[in-house]
């Protein structure tokens, strides 16, 4: 048996990123299910999280403008992601994976509630 170095170096590099990108598909994936917002009297309540559960409440003053976002795969499957957005950069929100329809629908609802333009 003969030592190689090239492989040896090309699995020990090959496996950390391997095993990073299975357990950033898994968390993904329960992350999604997990997501859930919810309306409350003066807020916009999102939660998310398998293994750390975070919980953001967004008043309705504080969101200045809501966006629709999709990247290839997502338009490719129908889906699109709403930005909320503050003046404050760690108060902004996102809730990933609603279809158009339901997208479209949120981002009236938030109009509606934050006085602002409904144009995108």
């Amino acid at each position: 048996w003969i030592f190689d170095w090239t492989t040896t170096v090309t699995v020990a590099s090959l496996t950390p990123a391997v095993l990073l990108l299975v357990v950033r598909l898994v968390n993904a994936q329960f992350d999604s299910r997990t997501l859930r917002y919810r309306f409350t009297d003066h807020a916009l309540e999102i939660q998310r999280g398998w293994i750390v559960r975070r919980r953001s409440l967004l008043p309705f003053h504080r969101i200045q403008r809501v966006d629709e976002t999709a990247g290839p795969i997502m338009r490719r499957y129908g889906l699109v992601t709403l930005q909320l957005r503050t003046a404050s950069t760690q108060s902004d929100g996102e809730i990933p994976g609603l279809d158009q329809s339901a997208a479209e629908a949120l981002r009236r609802d938030l109009a509606h509630r934050t006085g602002t333009d409904d144009a995108v």
